[in-house]
């Protein structure tokens, strides 16, 4: 599994793997937060096709959203957002670990509709800066 930095083709190194995951107020109190975002990022470095000690994961609660007309569900979303440069189904397995886990953190919801997904984006190197700590 690796551990630092994947080198892809055009030689530039990639290594700023982020995970987003984005819960109505709603369906917050259902689960384990942590356990949540713990689940996730596991995920993700179970794959093997991300740099283990680069991937960030984070959790934010949205108190301002809408759902549907009535307002009787709420969601649970994930974006992952990686460098470009790996095949599509790489980029596919990523997504489908993550959504996996995600679907099955809020397995345990009884009698709420959560809408689970996952979106895996591409980082534009070109426009995007950062600076490892």
């Amino acid at each position: 599994m690796p551990d630092a930095r994947i080198l892809f083709s055009d030689h530039k190194e990639v290594a700023v793997p982020h995970v987003i995951i984005e819960l109505s107020r709603n369906v917050a109190d259902r689960v384990d937060l942590a356990a949540t975002v713990q689940s996730v990022h596991d995920a993700l470095c179970e794959t093997g096709k991300l740099p283990v000690s680069a991937i960030k994961s984070r959790l934010v609660i949205h108190d301002h959203f809408a759902v549907g007309r009535d307002m009787s569900g709420g969601f649970a979303t994930a974006l992952v957002r990686i460098q470009p440069g790996r095949p599509l189904e790489i980029e596919q397995e990523i997504g489908k670990a993550a959504f996996d886990a995600l679907a099955g953190a809020f397995a345990v919801v009884e009698d709420f509709p959560v809408s689970v997904s996952v979106d895996v984006q591409l980082i534009n190197r070109e426009a995007s800066f950062s600076k490892a700590g």
